[in-house]
């Protein structure tokens, strides 16, 4: 059995949705430096981290890895069936495991970045010291017959295992968020396929476009799914409308917000792109229509104005 060690958030089956048939490359843009870098790569080598969901403190090297084998890879399994029945069908899936296995993909996408998941580690570690003390506190009530007699000599035990797998329960439980998960399968769902857009889709480590909340009534959630298709979410018609009213500038505004959004990387299905990206890849200030939601992502706003 071959441990993964490569942990894509950018799951290659997703990837390849920007290749073409007779071309199983894509276009990858970084930068290392101030210097817009530009490859044509593989999906395979593309969208990755080594060791990005590892839980450290495991001694057993599939147990290590396990968060990455044993949770993103099925969820991607799983999407990857769930988008092609949508695409067949043109609606989406009646089964709620496929129904539930692209909201959960859709999810992913927001926290399995390496921003997202540094994130997530460091609001754990600031928390670590309180939990230490809570524990001892309460260590001789909670102790099980084979733990160590005392705190001090199970905290050195211990060592950062504690830390370690609450960060990967963290990482699970924010995916599988029950409320948002339920509130996301609530919503209008469309699939817009844009028949010969002037501005193909890009791709990015951060690349779900979202408004400053989804419970408002111009709440909305749109994600590309390829160079030509992009996945909504809205509470109110109107504001798919309001969208997909804009044409070209609808897909200009969405790869605006990738790419904006973007800490990794870009991924491209062709190089049209390269100026575009190189005005705003990793650059700043950032502008009125957005600001940062905490530390971690930019939100946006619908480009409709309710009448009285």
């Amino acid at each position: 059995m071959s441990i993964p060690l490569d942990h894509h958030y950018l799951p290659e089956f997703f990837q390849k949705r920007w290749t073409a048939d007779a071309d199983p490359l894509v276009w990858r843009f970084t930068r290392p430096y101030q210097k817009l870098d530009v490859k044509r790569v593989y999906p395979s080598q593309a969208g990755f981290v080594p060791g990005l969901y590892s839980v450290p403190s495991r001694q057993d090297p599939v147990a290590k890895q396990a968060l990455e084998s044993g949770f993103m890879t099925p969820l991607d399994t799983l999407a990857a069936e769930a988008l092609r029945y949508i695409e067949e069908h043109g609606k989406r899936p009646e089964d709620p495991k496929l129904h539930d296995g692209w909201t959960r993909f859709v999810m992913s996408l927001i926290y399995r970045n390496p921003r997202a998941v540094a994130h997530l580690r460091k609001k754990v570690r600031e928390n670590d010291e309180a939990t230490w003390a809570d524990i001892e506190a309460r260590y001789s009530a909670m102790k099980s017959p084979d733990d160590p007699p005392t705190y001090e000599e199970y905290r050195r035990a211990a060592g950062t295992s504690l830390t370690d797998e609450s960060e990967a329960k963290l990482i699970a439980s924010m995916i599988d968020n029950a409320a948002i998960g339920t509130y996301l399968n609530s919503m209008h769902w469309r699939f817009i396929e844009f028949g010969d857009p002037k501005h193909s889709l890009l791709l990015s480590d951060d690349p779900v476009m979202m408004s400053n909340g989804l419970r408002q009534l111009e709440g909305f959630l749109i994600v590309p799914v390829g160079p030509r298709t992009m996945f909504i979410a809205v509470n109110d018609l109107r504001v798919l409308e309001a969208f997909v009213s804009q044409g070209n500038r609808m897909q200009r505004a969405l790869n605006d917000a990738v790419v904006r959004q973007a800490d990794h990387q870009v991924i491209g299905s062709d190089e049209s792109h390269r100026a575009f990206i190189d005005r705003r890849f990793k650059v700043a200030p950032k502008e009125s229509n957005e600001h940062w939601s905490g530390a971690m992502r930019l939100t946006w706003k619908a480009p409709i104005v309710w009448k009285p």
